[in-house]
């Protein structure tokens, strides 16, 4: 049925258009009443042609036609219009000109006036010429009062191009022009050829808007057709823009419906400087016949001040005022006032009488057309008036809409009501037969009894089209009496949008139609129902739809948990099983809603309301599956999001849990202090903590204020009585919002660490080697840390990190300390000097064969050893300690454990404190012996004092996970360490797994299940025992050290007398045959031992221990003192 009253309704326009374009006739006599426009034919002959040089000079031919609708509030322009009335000068006001379009009969004149140098001029008595828009080529120093550029927004076409516009108004206009003569481009509006203008407006006004005298519903369509295109025209090329438009619009249709339009036509004449040049290369001033006569006469006037015939002249009477008002003579112009104003009468005055006076005249029942001033003073315009009449019956419209209400699941609850669609009550009036608005529209927000009702969308929503007087069904494709009529159907809303609509002569018959159906005029091929009786009757639509109350939806609840191993939670939706409907609402101070505006209207972007935070939650407003663009109009008032947010759960420390971050790791705070820092933990003995709020999100309009304006109508009364009039009301909308509210609950899951184990005990070790002793002890002291413990936190954008938190409980150590005393960096040279030394050749010969360059010593010879030391006996104590002596005192307020006391009491067992200097010194038991084939012979015994060298202390960090050392000064891979440190570090059990962080908890809590936790705190770590599927809760510290006590004390040389043995059997007994001396030797080395507390060491040059070379310091022979028939030295 849609696509049938389509088709009815483009048949009808195209019928007018073909009738109103194609039907031109020539001219027939007909009642002055009919038209209110009109022409004869323009005078010939004796027209000027003298004008001098620098006159300005108006021709018969050059002349554009100025149109536009005014409204006529006194109803002084009408089809009954006196002299008196028709000389009433408010029709050519500069103001009225600003919505005046202007059309040329041909292209050459389109050009002229479209000149860069040419412009519209206007006259005044007390302003004399005026350039209204663009250049002035007659006083070129005037100044524009708009620009060359707003005068052709406000030129139409030339006539040929007019008449095939899209725009009604435009080719009505154009069709008008080319009708002065279709076969002639060149045709003008000074009557010089073809027919007067006056006359072709004449034919067209009485063919379609004043038919036979009588207007009736054909040209009522015509007038609202054509009144429309002249509105668009003013708006789509911006000559009036915003609330001027609208006012205009207002003001035309107010006009229209009040029978005081009129449409306006005046004769816009060209005139230019006289040169050598044709004219059409010359620059025209034009202006308004009317304002041309008014300039003309002051000038004349002017001339002859003394004549009573001129200065009794009227220029509201144009065409007498040109007929005596009398010429002026070439000479003339050299002299004032002719010469300020270019001798305007020699040229302009002849024209004028004989031309454009004559081809356009106002016309009335009292004011005949006629080239004759007595009957018709007036000339250079014309009018009709323009009005929708009021021409027998008048069936209206009105429609409603029917609701039904339904309940949160689409049940009906048993209400129903009908509200009126605004705008189209009965006590609005919508008469069919003037209907100008085809589109009855309205919002999905019905209004009821203080309530709004939300109607649900339907893609078939039933709407009926009923006679109010006999409920006939009027959804007929064709209106006839026979005919039946069924319910049509729409899909609400309509195409995506906020609002719904039916359209007439769509969805439903037009609303012509539907006026001749139900008694009022209209065209044939509809019945009329009331033919018979000349009654009429209204029609009825109803719109069936339901809706549901928009009550404030109940807070949807929500659960959440906060695992023990986070400090805070994230998540997207705070409400993942639904959302509720936060709620934009104007309110309009609606009274007649006539032309509703709002401003802003259209498409807006809303911004979300975030809702207030708790200390434990925050909350950023989000929409899902919806978008924060809305369509609010005069028909949409109301706009719903689906609103809800996201959430972060913190364990907030004043409201939640105490849990703070440990700030010798982590030194700031968390959400904004939520979260804070501390360098001892309090126990919490909570397993979940329990927190409530409601949430709720808004929305805000970017505009904070919403102007509502109608067309409302104000009375006023005079002398003549009272009338009405509208005009254009404004005022504030108000707004209101509700919001989208959600009841949230988080319970924040906690651990309690388990109480500490007694200290790990462990005994005492010990063990040496040659230069190297090192000792173990565990002391009775213990300190304790409070532990950090790694938690996962999550951001306000879902991001997780983790950070180190205080443990609620402290841990007791109870270290092991570790003592070595090492010798170092030895270097031994022993000498000895025998006091009986060989030096024959068997003697030489003997330590030739020893290959040794040794002097060859007798058996008995006294001898003097020397021992030259270099070196250093080095005591390192390994001691744990807490390496933040803040936080050591902190958390060990009594402690009496002392690193240095430590330190000192291994020192004690190597060294004495001198008094005096408060030094350490070591008394070391020094001797010395010779070592002959293995064996160790004589030997002396000394005691050598030395003084420390200044103590160092280097520092050792530790990295224990766990309960587990992972990282030693920075590094986690401890194979790199020193075998030193790697055996104090083992000795003290600190880096085996017996150990003494045995109190450390590790693999407490809830099983982990995030493995993103797991991955953070592996790296974190560098362990993996926090791992997916395990108990996450694991005890670190790093505050740990070892100080390394390194104090050094110099190795003392030795030096004594000795005596090599005389007995030296078997291996070098004195042989009995003296050939045989020197036959056997041995070399002789020597053996020197120290000894400081259990740290001792021995250099044994036979064996190239100790720090010495393994050389022989001499040749021990099998001779002796005894036998010293050999030389002795």
């Amino acid at each position: 049925m849609r696509t049938k009253y389509l088709a009815l309704k483009l048949l009808l326009t195209l019928s007018l258009l073909f009738s109103l374009f194609f039907g031109l006739i020539e001219p027939t006599m007909v009642q002055a009443a009919s038209a209110g426009v009109g022409g004869v034919n323009g005078s010939t002959g004796g027209a000027t042609s003298g004008t001098a040089a620098g006159d300005f000079q108006t021709s018969d031919k050059v002349a554009v036609l100025g149109v536009g609708f005014i409204s006529n509030p006194d109803g002084i322009l009408s089809e009954v219009a006196s002299v008196e009335d028709l000389e009433d000068p408010f029709k050519f006001s500069h103001e009225l000109e600003k919505t005046m379009l202007y059309i040329s009969p041909n292209k050459e004149f389109d050009t002229l006036f479209r000149k860069s140098g040419s412009g519209l001029l206007g006259y005044t008595t007390a302003d004399g010429v005026i350039t209204l828009y663009g250049n002035n080529p007659l006083y070129s120093d005037s100044t524009a009062l708009s620009s060359h550029d707003a005068l052709m927004v406000k030129t139409l076409e030339y006539a040929d191009k007019a008449q095939d516009s899209k725009n009604y108004f435009e080719q009505v206009i154009g069709k008008a022009l080319v009708s002065i003569d279709p076969n002639d481009p060149s045709r003008n509006l000074g009557g010089t050829g073809g027919i007067p203008v006056g006359s072709t407006l004449k034919k067209i006004l009485e063919q379609y808007i004043v038919k036979n005298g009588k207007p009736d519903i054909d040209s009522q369509i015509n007038q609202s057709m054509i009144l429309q295109g002249y509105l668009n025209l003013i708006k789509e090329r911006g000559i009036l823009k915003g609330d001027e438009f609208t006012n205009f619009e207002s003001q035309l249709h107010s006009a229209f419906k009040a029978n005081k339009l009129t449409l306006l036509f005046h004769t816009v004449v060209g005139i230019s400087v006289k040169d050598n040049r044709a004219y059409t290369s010359r620059d025209f001033g034009f202006i308004p016949s009317h304002d041309a006569v008014t300039w003309y006469l002051d000038i004349q006037k002017a001339a002859k001040p003394s004549d009573k015939k001129i200065q009794g002249l009227s220029a509201n009477r144009e065409a007498e005022a040109v007929t005596h008002g009398g010429a002026s003579t070439t000479a003339m112009g050299a002299y004032s006032p002719y010469l300020e104003n270019g001798n305007l009468p020699f040229s302009f005055r002849t024209y004028m009488r004989d031309n454009y006076a004559k081809t356009l005249k106002p016309v009335t029942t009292e004011v005949g057309l006629s080239g004759d001033i007595s009957v018709n003073p007036f000339g250079g315009w014309g009018m009709q008036k323009w009005s929708d009449g009021k021409y027998g019956n008048t069936p209206a419209i009105e429609a409603e809409v029917h609701v039904t209400v339904v309940d949160k699941n689409d049940k009906p609850t048993g209400e129903t009501f009908t509200e009126p669609v605004r705008g189209w009550s009965e006590q609005n009036k919508n008469l069919l037969g003037s209907l100008n608005n085809w589109i009855i529209t309205d919002g999905m927000i019905v209004d009821h009894g203080g309530k709004s009702y939300e109607i649900m969308p339907d893609d078939a929503a039933r709407f009926s089209l009923v006679d109010k007087k006999d409920s006939e069904n009027l959804n007929k494709e064709k209106l006839t009496i026979a005919g039946a009529g069924k319910d049509g159907f729409i899909s609400l809303p309509t195409n995506g949008a906020n609002q719904w609509e039916i359209e007439l002569g769509y969805d439903a018959p037009s609303p012509l139609d539907l006026n001749k159906y139900l008694g009022g005029d209209g065209v044939s091929s509809v019945e009329n129902k009331y033919a018979k009786s000349g009654e009429a009757s209204n029609a009825k639509l109803t719109l069936f739809v339901k809706a549901k109350e928009d009550i404030p939806g109940e807070p949807i609840s929500s659960s959440f948990e906060v695992p023990q191993w986070m400090l805070s939670e994230y998540w997207a939706n705070i409400s993942p099983n639904g959302s509720n409907k936060s709620k934009f609402s104007l309110s309009l101070p609606i009274q007649t809603f006539d032309n509703p505006r709002l401003s802003p209207s259209g498409m807006q972007t809303f911004s979300l309301v975030d809702p207030a935070s708790t200390p434990w939650g925050k909350s950023r407003a989000k929409l899902f599956n919806d978008v924060p663009n809305k369509d609010i109009s005069v028909y949409s008032t109301s706009a719903f999001f689906k609103e809800a947010g996201d959430l972060l759960a913190v364990k907030d420390n004043n409201t939640v849990l105490n849990t703070k971050l440990a700030e010798w790791v982590n030194p700031f705070k968390l959400f904004d202090g939520k979260i804070g820092t501390a360098n001892q933990g309090t126990v919490e003995d909570k397993s979940v903590v329990k927190k409530s709020s409601i949430f709720s999100y808004g929305v805000k309009a970017l505009s904070s204020i919403y102007t509502y304006s109608e067309t409302r109508w104000r009375t006023s009364c005079g002398e003549n009585g009272c009338s009405s009039y509208p005009y254009t009301w404004s005022g504030a909308a108000s707004q209101s919002t509700s919001t989208a509210d959600y009841g949230v609950t988080v319970q924040f899951k906690h651990y309690t660490p388990k109480d500490s184990s007694v200290t790990k005990k462990f005994e005492p070790t010990s063990g040496s080697t040659n230069g190297l002793y090192w000792q173990t002890k565990q002391f009775q002291d213990s300190f304790s840390v409070f532990p950090e413990v790694l938690m996962g936190y999550a951001d306000a954008s879902g991001n997780t990190s983790v950070a180190f938190t205080v443990g609620e409980k402290a841990r007791a150590i109870q270290p092991v300390s570790y003592n070595q005393a090492k010798f170092i960096n030895i270097e031994v040279e022993p000498t000895v000097m025998g006091m009986s030394t060989a030096t024959d050749s068997a003697a030489k010969a003997l330590a030739t064969r020893l290959n040794s360059d040794k002097d060859v010593l007798y058996k008995g010879s006294a001898t003097t050893n020397n021992f030259e030391v270099k070196g250093n006996l080095e005591i390192k104590n390994f001691v744990l300690d807490i390496g933040n002596s803040a936080l050591k005192n902190s958390w060990n307020p009594s402690l009496q454990y002392s690193t240095d006391a430590i330190n000192d009491s291994y020192l004690a067992e190597y060294a004495t404190k001198n008094p005096e200097t408060g030094k350490w010194q070591v008394t070391f038991d020094a001797d010395g012996k010779f070592v002959i084939n293995g064996k160790d012979f004589g030997g002396q015994s000394s005691k050598q004092t030395v003084d420390q060298m200044p103590t160092t202390v280097k520092y050792h960090s530790l990295e224990v996970r766990g309960g587990k050392l992972v990282g030693v000064n920075g590094s986690r891979d401890l194979s790199s360490l020193s075998q030193e440190l790697k055996d104090a570090l083992t000795r003290m059990h600190i880096s085996t797994d017996d150990n003494v962080f045995s109190t450390f908890e590790l693999g407490g809590g809830d099983k982990l299940t995030e493995a993103k936790i797991a991955s953070l705190a592996a790296a974190v770590r560098g362990s993996n025992d926090i791992a997916v599927g395990k108990g996450w809760y694991s005890e670190d510290t790093t505050v740990l050290v070892v100080r390394e006590y390194v104090t050094l004390f110099p190795i003392p040389g030795f030096q004594y007398a000795d005596k090599i043995p005389l007995e030296l059997t078997p291996d070098l007994a004195t042989p009995i045959d003296k050939n045989k001396f020197f036959s056997v030797g041995a070399p002789l080395f020597t053996k020197f031992h120290l000894r400081a507390g259990n740290a001792e060491m021995t250099a044994d040059s036979s064996t190239g221990q100790g720090g010495v070379k393994n050389l022989p310091q001499a040749i021990v022979s099998n001779t002796s003192v005894l036998d010293t028939f050999g030389t002795v030295q």
